[in-house]
């Protein structure tokens, strides 16, 4: 256990997205240079940004900061000590990663009242790069995944549906499900509302499978809609349910999904397993479209 003080602590505190997550996020999908989802983020980030009465950046202002922030990535490892292969001149290959964009409330002089009321709706927005391991790709069919074993987690997310779909920065109940998924070795965690429909995964959105159907869980009230949700539903034929926990036994098959990560197969869902359900050649036909589909929209000359 530790705990230091920060000597800026005042500077923090003047900022809303520290001080009270006044502001929206993306973690953006990064493919050799090229960001293949940035429509759906976009979207997304303005809607969020509307519902908290925040400024959004000009499309070609933060276009250009995305790409200095990918061009300082590449010019990192030399800076760190990898200046054999710069002198040599062989070149360095584009990055992929993510990249974090965070849009907060920010008063134009830089310093907001102490309290909630929102100064106005002038904001600010920080980047920030997570270099990949180049081997880690989506997976390329159901046998390609790994076994996923879900808890369902003990704390319930809130209706709220003005904050509904948009990713914004108050994310205790996600931080909550994942020290539960931590403690019992799972691989992610099944997040419900109090009326014990299934929402959402801790950091990814869930997929059902009935016969040929598509099935998503509705995220008006509460929930994330994630980019690959909304890729999903650009693509294929999908319909919005509210889907309990009980109709888990009714599923043939179970998916979870973010832009990051792709498209997972998940084996068994508390103590539901969906083993005997994805040896159905109707499910796993199904499934591998769906992550063939994916792959192709993620090629970096997408």
């Amino acid at each position: 256990m530790s705990c230091r003080e920060i000597t800026r602590a005042q500077d923090l505190l003047r900022n809303r997205a520290f001080a009270y997550g006044d502001g929206v996020f993306e973690t953006i999908r990064v493919s050799h240079g090229r960001l293949p989802l940035w429509p759906y983020h976009w979207r997304r980030l303005q809607t969020g940004a509307a519902r908290l009465g925040l400024d959004t950046p000009e499309a070609d202002v933060l276009h250009r900061a995305m790409q200095r922030r990918l061009a300082r990535a590449i010019r990192e490892p030399v800076a760190n000590g990898d200046a054999a292969s710069a002198s040599s001149g062989t070149r360095v290959p584009p990055v992929s990663g993510v990249l974090k964009l965070v849009l907060f409330r920010h008063a134009t002089d830089g310093h907001s009242k102490r309290g909630y009321c929102p100064p106005g709706s002038d904001s600010a927005f920080v980047l920030d790069f997570y270099p990949d391991d180049p081997s880690v790709g989506p997976a390329e069919s159901v046998q390609h995944t790994p076994p996923l074993r879900l808890k369902r987690c003990d704390i319930r997310l809130a209706w709220q549906p003005r904050l509904a779909g948009i990713k914004h920065l108050n994310r205790l109940e996600n931080v909550l499900a994942c020290a539960e998924v931590q403690a019992g070795n799972y691989d992610d965690g099944l997040l419900l509302d109090g009326a014990d429909n299934i929402i959402e995964a801790t950091s990814s959105n869930v997929v059902f499978l009935r016969g040929s159907e598509l099935l998503t869980p509705d995220l008006s009230r509460c929930g994330v809609q994630g980019v690959a949700l909304s890729w999903l539903h650009a693509h294929f034929p999908v319909r919005v349910a509210s889907v309990s926990f009980s109709d888990l036994q009714r599923m043939d098959a179970m998916l979870i999904c973010n832009s990051v990560a792709g498209f997972r197969v998940v084996t068994q869902a508390a103590d539901h397993s969906f083993d005997a359900s994805l040896q159905k050649p109707l499910a796993r036909q199904r499934i591998n479209e769906i992550m063939n589909a994916w792959r192709a929209a993620c090629r970096p000359d997408y």
